[in-house]
């Protein structure tokens, strides 16, 4: 059985969600590989970080735990799809704001370190000569007779990542602080290996003897600069860019209304019965809703709406049916004089409220 994969982990630091500002994204893989002594087990290991990697998608862009690593297009920008009409692109050709920067999106830059017990052994040497190398402290020497070490010179494992020099001895297999298992050979099992699109700088790669495990324990510092998200400027920009877009949008005309005038040939003591349609002009649906009943020049008139709300699929037209009844009257007087009624048609779109228009009716 491979036992893979202990743990991923995954941070981001400045993002502002994931298709407008990324941010910068830290993956830390703690693996655990198969083990066993001897050559066969070698490419059993190899096994174990394609599976590894099957299942984990890499922060760093470029790299492989297994195989060929694919090509890095962390540095291509990405286009959100935005697809727009020409009678809307029309309309918002004189706007200010650069569209291609609107619908443009930053790629994330990853890191990912891989750490754990990989359990490569050391190769084609005998106790003694690995205990000498030892003692000799000719550690790079040893590394040249290292699974790990030789699978990722050949570009098997690895591909795209780095491994600080190691300037200490192998960390398994212990009996006591700084002795090592008679029965064992003395093997590197214990990584850590990173790769960045980031200016990531490693500090420290070392091991401490301590006692509590046949394994030494392995650590590393890093140091990296991150983008970081100012809050008081995040909010301005947003500010501005909804004074930009409520701009455009008022430039739009979403919506169609015939006729643009109602001409009431009533007079004030009689009802009239108006219809107009509305039309809707974009490639969106629109939710409208049609208000009326405002004070007229000389009196109230009561205005009662059929339809009062409704959706408009794109292309789509409706006839409104509009009743105006005269109000109730104490006295009745000799002028005829007509009357003006403001009717107010709202319309949503993406159930936000894009424009309020009135209807003037006379």
């Amino acid at each position: 059985m491979l036992n893979c994969l202990n743990r991923s982990l995954r941070l981001k630091i400045g993002n502002i969600s994931d298709d407008k500002q990324p941010g910068s994204e830290f993956q830390l893989l703690n693996i655990h590989l198969v083990h066993g002594e001897g050559d066969e087990t070698w490419k059993d290991r190899d096994a174990s970080l394609k599976k590894v990697q099957d299942g984990n998608n890499l922060s760093a862009k470029g790299v492989s735990l297994y195989g060929p690593a694919p090509p890095d297009d962390s540095g291509r920008e990405a286009w959100l799809d935005v697809d727009l009409h020409d009678n809307e692109l029309i309309k918002i050709a004189d706007t200010k704001i650069q569209l291609d920067e609107l619908f443009s999106v930053h790629q994330p830059k990853g890191t990912t370190i891989v750490c754990g017990d990989t359990n490569y052994r050391i190769s084609k040497l005998n106790r003694e000569q690995v205990l000498e190398y030892i003692r000799n402290e000719q550690y790079a020497e040893l590394l040249a007779f290292e699974q790990l070490t030789n699978s990722k010179l050949l570009q098997n494992i690895f591909c795209g990542f780095t491994e600080g020099k190691i300037n200490f001895g192998p960390t398994y297999k212990m009996r006591a602080v700084g002795v090592y298992d008679e029965k064992r050979l003395p093997a590197y099992t214990d990584r850590i290996l990173f790769a960045s699109q980031m200016d990531l700088k490693q500090n420290v790669y070392n091991c401490h003897l301590m006692d509590g495990s046949d394994h030494v324990p392995v650590y590393s510092e890093f140091t990296v600069d991150v983008d970081q998200v100012d809050e008081p400027i995040l909010a301005q920009l947003k500010y501005k860019f909804h004074q930009y877009y409520n701009n455009v949008i008022e430039k739009m005309e979403l919506i169609d209304i015939e006729p643009k005038v109602i001409n009431l040939k009533t007079c004030l003591e009689m009802p009239e019965t108006v219809t107009f349609k509305i039309h809707n002009v974009c490639e969106e649906e629109l939710v409208y809703h049609i208000t009326g009943g405002d004070s007229g020049l000389f009196k109230r008139t009561d205005t009662t709406l059929a339809m009062q709300m409704g959706v408009l699929a794109p292309k789509e037209s409706k006839t409104v049916t509009m009743q105006l009844d005269p109000p109730n009257q104490s006295i009745s007087t000799p002028l005829q004089r007509p009357s003006l009624v403001l009717v107010w048609l709202s319309y949503l779109t993406n159930n936000t409220l894009t424009s309020s228009r009135p209807l003037t009716s006379y």
